[in-house]
């Protein structure tokens, strides 16, 4: 069977891993879409990408002032990524990429327009979801402590938050 894995850093792009999600759903034969579905799957992946690595214009007209650089942005995914089931702390995040945590988190914000904390839990999430569609008899308390969340309340306030459902709804929907 082919799997899709990703590691793309350096970007917040929910939409994209969504569509990821999708194509790989397909792809594992979950999903009946056909051969248009697959080619309007990775052309949305391809457009999404290339505008979230396009350059806007000349270098004076690129907002950098406030904001992470791409590459501190990939090292925080990358840690963040790497930390998902363990303990994680914003003092860490801010300690693996050398920065306070108020500089951290204010250019963060700045940068993805979303909090650090708020997008730890959406990767957790994200994560989340992918356990539960290839393991669906998976235990959702379970699930929770391998994304990394203190309990299940923690992880079902967070899963209600960014997918608009139960997890319990969720793995209905995809068993």
């Amino acid at each position: 069977k082919l799997a899709l894995h990703s590691n793309l850093s350096g970007a917040n792009d929910f939409g994209l891993a969504q569509l990821v999600l999708e194509l790989d759903t397909h792809i594992q034969g979950s999903r009946v879409g056909g051969a248009l579905f697959e080619q309007s799957a990775l052309l949305a992946c391809g457009l999404r990408l290339a505008s979230l690595y396009a350059l806007s214009g000349p270098a004076t007209e690129r907002p950098t002032t406030g904001t992470l650089a791409r590459h501190t942005l990939a090292r925080l995914d990358d840690f963040i990524l790497s930390h998902l089931t363990e303990p994680l702390t914003i003092n860490a995040i801010a300690d693996a990429v050398n920065m306070s945590v108020y500089h951290l988190c204010r250019k963060f914000r700045k940068t993805r327009e979303v909090s650090l904390w708020q997008y730890v839990l959406m990767c957790r999430i994200a994560y989340a979801r992918r356990l539960m569609q290839r393991n669906p008899d998976m235990p959702l308390l379970d699930v929770a402590l391998a994304c990394g969340f203190d309990s299940y309340t923690q992880f079902f306030e967070a899963f209600r938050k960014f997918c608009g459902m139960s997890p319990r709804n969720f793995g209905r929907r995809v068993a």
